[in-house]
């Protein structure tokens, strides 16, 4: 995974930090959110390509390639993210972030790809 060539910041929702307190999401995911955010196109929301080995190589082996699979599928499920993955494909894929936010050059805050995150439990989490 390169780096784009402008350095910017990356700023987590909120949400992911209590729902992490709350117990509803695992320092894995949160990790795996750090790294989509930070790999994403800031104009569009999109990591281009993206892996769970990927993610255990960009992290220094902190969570197992399986591990990361499993917060992957999770945050998809939670609305977090949409993996585009191909029927029987072994490779890389791209996500979706929903909610993303971003600031354009007038200074004004921007969301991209809307969609309301739940729970594992199905409930809409506000």
């Amino acid at each position: 995974m390169s780096l784009p060539a402008t350095s910017y910041d990356v700023r987590i929702p909120q949400l992911l930090l209590e729902q992490l307190s709350r117990g509803e999401i695992s320092v894995s995911m949160l990790l795996a959110m750090t790294f989509l955010y930070r790999w994403s196109d800031w104009k569009t929301g999109i990591v281009a390509h993206t892996s769970a080995g990927g993610l255990e190589t960009a992290t220094r082996h902190a969570y197992s390639q399986r591990t990361f699979q499993h917060a992957m599928k999770r945050l998809e499920k939670m609305g977090w993210i949409t993996r585009h993955i191909v029927p029987g494909g072994r490779g890389s894929f791209a996500v979706t972030i929903h909610n993303y936010k971003w600031v354009d050059e007038d200074g004004e805050v921007r969301m991209l790809n809307s969609k309301p995150p739940f729970n594992l439990i199905g409930t809409r989490v506000n």
